[in-house]
């Protein structure tokens, strides 16, 4: 990490630098298939969260899926019902010194860093949701599963936050640009056509 080259796909990068911040303040930050970052930056700003997950992390739906109130109670609630399992997992791991760690323990720590993601998730989700967002649901076709997708419906005003302020200058490359002055007014920023 203390190279100055590093090549990154667009999905790591985002999380690193959104992150630990590992990466961020590079001087020049070239980026490949530029004509797909948008849809990149969407898949990193979204929400999404399915049954499947909340069954494996043992939470519950909120009572009417159709009704973004309702979604927005249930990630306050959420997030406490996450705080509270996670102080007492922790709490509970404590009482061992970690070198006499068995499996038992290993998997609870495991379960503490996947609820803590899903908290900073649903958290962003809560702070950032408003009327310039959607939501709908997918069906998996095979399984019959549910997930809802909680979006923003133009990603200009992240591109700043999550992308533009973590370098100095910008290259984006592509062999599929249609028309260099939609990419630049889709992503809002320092791009120049």
């Amino acid at each position: 990490m203390a190279s100055p080259l590093a090549v990154l796909n667009v999905s790591y990068y985002l999380t690193e630098v959104n992150g630990p911040g590992e990466f961020s303040g590079a001087d020049l930050l070239v980026i490949d298939e530029v004509d797909s970052l948008e849809d990149e930056l969407m898949n990193y700003v979204q929400f999404s969260v399915s049954e499947k997950q909340l069954g494996r992390l043992g939470l519950s739906l909120p009572h009417d899926t159709d009704k973004l109130q309702e979604w927005l109670v249930w990630g306050d609630t959420v997030r406490l019902e996450i705080e509270t399992r996670s102080r007492e997992h922790q709490r509970q791991l404590r009482l061992i010194p970690e070198d006499q760690w068995g499996q038992p323990q290993l998997s609870q720590q495991k379960e503490v860093t996947q609820l803590k993601r899903f908290e900073d998730k649903v958290s962003w989700f809560v702070r950032a949701f408003d009327d310039t967002w959607i939501f709908y649901l997918k069906r998996d076709e095979e399984t019959g599963g549910r997930e809802w997708i909680f979006k923003p419906i133009f990603i200009s005003n992240y591109t700043d936050r999550f992308l533009w302020r973590h370098a100095t200058q910008f290259l984006g490359m592509s062999a599929t640009i249609f028309d260099p002055h939609i990419v630049a007014g889709t992503l809002e920023g320092r791009i120049q056509a």
